[in-house]
């Protein structure tokens, strides 16, 4: 058997150590508790825990990555993940006598999937959350009321998102009854964050779209992780458009995600081309209004950049069609991803900054100012260096392509506008 499996005390021991901070886990799924495989260690990796996993247990789905006991929850940050991870992990951790909620995590916390007690109901916690009658103090009383008005808010959203959102609401409740007025108030905040954007996105038809607002699900390659973060980037976006133009583009992120969840990574990223197209021209146009705009005009980082992308794309297209009409399975594949599949990682975190940088004010601007000034250097090194890139403007089809001239300009024009 091997030595990284834990089960009883064994398992109670890492329990305790992973409330002290992070440590590897993997778990192998089997179809009873008794054929399980659950591995933790305090200095081994998820990764390599996994591979482990994989060997020694009786499936051949393995969930891993870090694992942290906060109060009553494990919450499990996984590089990689199982259907049903929550459900099933909990109830085996249940026979080993460990009572724990179980929180599944993405790489950037948030919830992909949990099971959580049912007792643990927000409109109880939040009754045992407000304060005594003789005499709560004045930031208790507006804590309670915010605790109130969120969970009538949960009331008015879509079930699947509320689900999410009512744990959250919980802790706060929990927070208050304990005393820490201050965690309280910042899962307040988060709370009130997801709330806002909701509305912001709801349509004169109905709801925002829930498949679009929750996170994709836990990348299985490289290039799913990519698509997965230009998911969260562009529907991020849909915030600062119109409540119309965002009900249109909801549906096109429904079937990003649905081609993600299929694993068709090169429609995928066909469909996100178009949105992301989409979302950069609708707030370049939502920017003109007086009463909105940001920046003084031609200075708005996402307008020189959208149109910079489409004098690129010009040629991209063309050489598209070129390699497509050519019929070699290997230039299909560069054809079917475009700029984006040229540019891999940066496009994506391209278009996160210039949308952070978009949203941010105060002091928050200066910041997103910051990373989006480190985004252009980072492109620049990119787009210079690059041999696809070069290839692409030398073709051999004869197709006149101009990748690097835009871009640059773009890339100069970005950064002389920006914040110092």
């Amino acid at each position: 058997m091997s030595d990284m499996k834990v089960e009883g005390a064994d398992l109670k021991a890492m329990v305790k150590v992973s409330r002290k901070g992070p440590i590897g886990f993997a778990f192998n799924p089997g179809k009873s508790d008794s054929e399980h495989f659950l591995a933790m260690h305090r200095k081994r990796p998820g990764a390599l825990l996994g591979k482990e996993a994989k060997k020694e247990g009786p499936g051949v789905k393995v969930a891993f990555g870090t694992c942290l006991t906060n109060g009553k929850d494990l919450e499990l940050t996984c590089e990689r993940t199982v259907p049903a991870l929550a459900k099933v992990l909990k109830k085996y951790l249940k026979s080993q006598k460990v009572s724990l909620n179980v929180k599944v995590l993405d790489a950037d916390g948030n919830v992909l999937d949990e099971d959580i007690d049912e007792g643990d109901a927000p409109e109880e916690a939040a009754e045992a959350a407000t304060p005594d009658a003789d005499g709560p103090t004045g930031d208790t009383s507006a804590l309670v009321a915010r605790v109130k008005a969120a969970q009538a808010a949960l009331a008015r959203v879509p079930e699947e998102i509320a689900a999410k959102l009512k744990p959250a609401l919980v802790q706060v409740a929990g927070s208050l009854k304990a005393g820490d007025t201050g965690g309280a108030g910042d899962g307040l905040d988060k709370i009130e964050a997801v709330l806002a954007k909701l509305a912001a996105r709801v349509t004169t038809d109905g709801p925002a779209d829930t498949d679009a607002a929750a996170p994709a699900p836990a990348p299985d390659s490289a290039g799913q992780a990519e698509l997965v973060a230009r998911i969260r980037a562009v529907s991020a976006g849909l915030a600062d458009l119109s409540a119309d133009a965002a009900g249109k583009l909801q549906e096109a992120i429904r079937t990003a995600v649905a081609l993600v969840k299929a694993g068709d990574t090169d429609k995928a990223a066909t469909a996100l081309d178009r949105i992301e197209a989409a979302v950069a021209k609708l707030s370049g146009q939502a920017d003109a209004a007086p009463a909105e705009a940001s920046e003084p005009e031609g200075a708005d980082p996402m307008v020189i950049w959208r149109q910079a992308k489409e004098r690129a794309d010009e040629g991209i297209t063309a050489l598209q069609s070129a390699l497509k009409a050519h019929g070699h399975p290997e230039l299909k594949k560069l054809a079917d991803k475009g700029l984006n599949g040229v540019a891999a990682g940066n496009q994506t975190a391209m278009m996160k900054a210039l949308f952070e940088y978009r949203g941010a004010s105060g002091d928050g601007r200066v910041t997103a100012a910051q990373k989006l000034r480190g985004q252009v250097g980072a492109y620049r090194k990119f787009i210079t260096s690059d041999r696809t890139v070069a290839l692409c403007e030398a073709n051999p089809f004869g197709v006149s392509v101009s990748i690097r001239t835009p871009l640059i300009k773009a890339l100069d024009d970005i950064e002389a506008v920006l914040p110092a």
